[in-house]
């Protein structure tokens, strides 16, 4: 082959690379994106001048453009993406022009049926009608009976009684023990430390009530004699003994019409008076005998601590006069006037020593007070008085409150013979 020549094949071969590569590109189209295949690159190597060397290159594979969708991919893959996002007539829309532009595409004629099928489903459900909710019925009850509703009414009101119940016991225990308590420490006070402070004790008091007249007289004005006789009687014995040994006496206040009840249930709490309350009763005819009946009240406990009937023959005022005086004795000491040997003579008997003695002793302590004693007839009284004590009983405390007034009196009227 002539230099002519082959330089002439060596000038072509670039030329038929070329275009067999464009005819590579326009004859693939489509399909070749789909399936990229490497290519060779072919390096000419032209001849160079006689004498010169030529490098020869050795032919390398470079890689393909990277594959992309083609417009009508991009189409299908968007129309798929509205379907299943829910949008179904925008979906309809872009597969109906899909398979008009292809000519019956198989893969856009699918996509439409379902996109079809999808919107009509879409469309029949939002024209159904909405379910009517189920109302759940209840249960029948019966309706409670009269009975029924009156026993439960009962029940709870009984349970708020019984409530009520326990608060009151429980502040009426608490009371009682607070009550009881003050009563102690009260006699206490009155009895043991007054003294240690030079002070006299103070003993219970007296409190007239009332006198029923049960004789059937409508004449008899013997209860208001009782209770003046049985009041003067104690004023006379304070006045006689030492100031240790005074009985107070008052009148009890009368309990306001229609609160008595009230007045009986607030004494069940509060503390009561240090004292005595005094009733009785006035039994038989203007003929006689004449019977006075006693009783004394212990207001500390609320209970009657003593009881005595008195009975005297005679004009009823007189008697029923000397058997108060002997009953404001009697007062004074009930154990120890009953307990004596003459028990029937108490109304004619120790009490009318004893208030012979208070007789005797008034007019000596009445000295004592003006600090004007009268000799020899204040020593002479304490000696009578002592005397007539002789024959008082001996256990009973009016005897020994007596005596000692008399001791008393007989160390301030003659010093040193006490």
């Amino acid at each position: 082959m002539s230099p002519h020549r082959s330089r002439l094949l060596i000038r072509s071969v670039p030329v038929t690379l070329v275009l067999a590569l464009l005819l590579a590109v326009v004859w693939g189209g489509p399909a070749g994106a789909q399936d990229p295949t490497p290519t060779i690159a072919v390096t000419v190597v032209t001849a160079t001048p006689a004498g010169t060397a030529t490098p020869t290159r050795t032919p390398t594979i470079t890689p393909s453009p990277t594959p992309t969708l083609t417009a009508f991919e991009t189409q299908l893959a968007l129309a798929r993406a509205y379907l299943e996002g829910g949008d179904y007539a925008r979906a309809v829309e872009i597969y109906s022009t899909l398979v008009a532009r292809s000519q019956g595409d198989a893969a856009a004629l699918a996509g439409l049926n379902e996109a079809l099928a999808a919107q009509a489903g879409a469309t029949a459900t939002a024209a159904a009608p909405a379910p009517t909710p189920v109302t759940p019925i209840p249960e029948a009850t019966p309706a409670p009976t009269f009975g029924d509703m009156f026993s439960s009414r009962l029940g709870s009101l009984a349970a708020t009684a019984l409530a009520l119940l326990l608060v009151i016991g429980a502040v009426y225990g608490l009371l009682r023990v607070l009550r009881w308590l003050f009563v102690r420490l009260r006699d206490w006070w009155a009895m043991r430390l007054r003294p240690l402070f030079g002070q006299p004790p103070r003993h219970p008091s007296v409190a007239m009530g009332a006198f029923v007249d049960a004789t059937g007289d409508p004449n008899y004005i013997e209860t208001e004699i009782v209770a003046q006789t049985i009041e003067e009687t104690l004023a006379r014995w304070n006045a006689a003994v030492a100031p240790e040994l005074r009985t107070p006496v008052h009148s009890r206040p009368l309990d306001r019409a229609g609160l008595s009840w009230l007045g009986t249930l607030w004494a069940q709490v509060t503390p009561p008076p240090r004292g005595y309350h005094v009733t009785g009763l006035l039994l038989g005819g203007p003929e006689g005998p004449h019977r006075l009946s006693v009783e004394r009240l212990d207001l500390r406990s609320n209970c009657v601590d003593a009881a005595h009937s008195f009975e005297s023959e005679g004009e009823p005022a007189e008697a029923f006069r000397a058997m108060a005086e002997a009953a404001a004795y009697w007062l004074r000491d009930p154990r120890g006037m009953e307990g004596a040997p003459e028990t029937l003579e108490v109304a004619a008997g120790a009490p009318r020593v004893a208030s012979e003695v208070v007789a005797l002793l008034i007019p000596v302590r009445q000295q004592v007070t003006l600090e004007s004693v009268e000799y020899p007839g204040a020593p002479q009284a304490l000696d009578a008085a002592q005397a007539r004590l002789a024959t008082l009983p001996a256990g009973s405390s009016l005897r020994a409150d007596l005596q000692a007034s008399v001791d008393d009196l007989r160390a301030q009227v003659q010093p040193g013979r006490a």
